[in-house]
């Protein structure tokens, strides 16, 4: 019978002490899939805003000149030529249809193909201090930028706010970014400051980029990034495309993770795509 019993309270104990258990942890593991998506996002949206950069401080009329980034077969239509109607000035550039092989798109003068439409309202001349200007990537003629072989398709507005002569905001609003086909959210709240003016155009400029950015794609982890260190461009020949230097941060929504690209991995501010992606300490070297 005191058998019955000790075994008896035996169970009772057993499924109690089962019963106190932490619930089990299921752990998610991280990719470099978001840093992959941030990497691209970032060089392809500020490649568009080099040739936008380019055109508009090329010239105070912003007529086109033949030593813009932007080549010749380009179209660059004015709806609006005019600032003295309090409306600013309104144009749009075509860079013609994608095409059916590679190389898909115009090879423009920083070696990026470019294909689409670009539509561009600036309120004042650009050498105003607080000229307001809106670009407009249509979905229903969308813009594309790449290496010729992979183009990224971008819709969505961005806004560059000039703060003066050397700085401005540029900010994006639904933007989509196509990786690989599979679109991203993009949002970006940067400073542009310029370090170095060599005069008309961005040729021989520099500039460092500053602020945050977030990412996901449509169901998925929404990510935060912040600038950690300077993002550094360098429009030297052969390196108008490429960022040559900084960090950026990454930290998904609910996770402890640690995620990170760091475009200068050698340390050299080489001129090429190749960033090191490092999650949760473990690094990998990545081109793009």
């Amino acid at each position: 019978m005191k058998k019955v019993k000790y075994i008896g309270i035996l169970m009772i104990l057993t499924f109690m002490g089962n019963g106190c258990q932490d619930p089990e942890v299921v752990e998610v593991k991280e990719t470099s899939d978001p840093v992959e998506s941030l990497v691209v996002a970032v060089s392809e949206v500020y490649s568009t805003f080099d040739v936008l950069d380019d055109f508009l401080s090329t010239d105070e009329t912003v007529k086109k000149k033949d030593d813009l980034l932007i080549p010749n077969s380009v179209d660059i239509i004015f709806t609006d030529n005019s600032f003295t109607d309090g409306d600013g000035v309104e144009f749009t550039i075509d860079f013609g249809e994608l095409g059916t092989e590679a190389p898909f798109g115009v090879l423009c003068k920083d070696q990026k193909y470019r294909a689409g439409v670009v539509h561009v309202t600036i309120s004042d001349r650009y050498s105003s201090p607080d000229s307001k200007i809106l670009i407009h990537l249509d979905e229903n003629e969308p813009f594309y930028s790449g290496n010729g072989a992979d183009m990224v398709k971008m819709t969505g507005l961005f806004e560059v706010q000039k703060l003066g002569p050397t700085a401005q905001t540029f900010r994006t609003e639904d933007l989509k970014v196509y990786v690989k086909e599979k679109p991203v959210n993009f949002k970006c709240n940067n400073t542009v400051s310029k370090v170095k003016d060599s005069g008309s155009g961005i040729l021989n400029d520099e500039i460092k980029i500053d602020g945050d950015f977030s990412i996901d794609s449509d169901g998925e982890v929404f990510y935060q990034a912040l600038i950690t260190e300077s993002l550094k461009k360098v429009y030297e020949a052969n390196c108008v495309k490429n960022i040559v230097s900084g960090v950026i941060t990454l930290q998904g929504a609910g996770s402890s993770s640690h995620l990170a690209a760091d475009f200068d991995p050698y340390e050299d501010q080489a001129c090429d795509n190749i960033v090191r992606i490092t999650i949760n300490g473990k690094s990998t070297i990545h081109e793009f």
